[in-house]
């Protein structure tokens, strides 16, 4: 794609906010939060999380005359999406509005969290959800393995870019619903097609309440209703989906252990989102929902 005619916008960082490790992982901690998450997953545009291989597409039942196409990745013979992909796609987005670092980088001022190191004892709001070089993370996002008969197809993309050439210390790249690369495809990719749905199952574990709304504002909660991109080609059309139907439980950690079953806490996903006022760059989480929004998306998205 020429300099010119960017299908992206970006948004620079301000200092990351690191805050000192609350709590490890070798006990549940009563005063934080554990606790799982429920939510569904509706395909607005095509999606594809790949495998990295190419196949002739009637390997995978598609009819076409190309000899090669760049497959879904697969468990076994089911397309599959994997936590991890998800993980990393909730993580881009929490790290735009809420001054995180950005692990890429390797400037001193926003170079990944190193809690391991002597110099390095705290976490930005990300590194504390995700993870970090040395700690693993507090969160968890299930593999998604789909039904057999999910529908896919073939879709030419134009020639790619290398995102990151030419990036900017503390600069990070998102890909608005409406702006799209509109030169011929050229390279076919396997996706799945809009107008479908999926679960998308998330636990955690020792998270404060307003690492909880962080991690809801970035699920598609609260008024912003951000809807993020999925897997590879976003800046062609590919990846909207939106977040609906939330479902959580809070673990109560005492009457759990008193009873030897499992007791829970009233989950209000509006108090958490309350809590985290403080973490959030208001004017970026604005951004962010004027060009990932529900309301911009609402005319691509055929819910079935």
């Amino acid at each position: 794609m020429s300099p010119d005619a960017k299908a992206y916008k970006t948004i620079t960082a301000e200092e990351p906010q690191r805050i000192l490790l609350q709590n490890g992982h070798e006990r549940f901690n009563p005063n934080l939060l554990t606790g799982s998450l429920q939510l569904k997953a509706h395909l607005c545009q095509p999606v594809h999380v790949g495998s990295g291989l190419l196949e002739p597409p009637i390997m995978r039942d598609l009819q076409s005359d190309i000899l090669l196409v760049r497959t879904l990745f697969r468990v076994g013979d089911k397309v599959c999406i994997p936590g991890t992909s998800l993980k990393g796609a909730f993580r881009s987005l929490i790290e735009m509005f809420t001054n995180s670092c950005a692990p890429g980088d390797d400037s001193d001022e926003f170079r990944g969290c190193k809690p391991g190191e002597a110099d390095s004892t705290e976490l930005c709001p990300a590194c504390r959800l995700f993870g970090a070089f040395g700690f693993l993370g507090n969160v968890r996002f299930e593999d998604v393995v789909l039904p057999t008969k999910i529908r896919r197809s073939i879709f030419m993309l134009p020639p790619q870019y290398n995102s990151g050439k030419g990036r900017q210390h503390g600069e990070r790249r998102y890909y608005p619903h409406d702006l799209v690369d509109e030169r011929e495809g050229n390279w076919p990719f396997e996706v799945l097609d809009p107008g479908q749905s999926f679960e998308i199952k998330v636990s955690f574990k020792n998270i404060s309440s307003e690492d909880l709304g962080l991690l809801l504002i970035g699920l598609g909660q609260g008024e912003w209703q951000i809807c993020p991109k999925l897997g590879g080609g976003k800046s062609a059309g590919l990846g909207s989906v939106r977040i609906t139907d939330l479902r959580g439980q809070l673990l109560d950690i005492h009457a759990s252990y008193a009873s030897f079953e499992s007791q829970y806490l009233p989950f209000v996903p509006e108090d958490h989102i309350k809590e985290a006022q403080d973490f959030l760059e208001v004017d970026v989480l604005e951004e962010l929902a004027e060009n990932l929004g529900w309301e911009l998306l609402r005319e691509q998205c055929d819910e079935k």
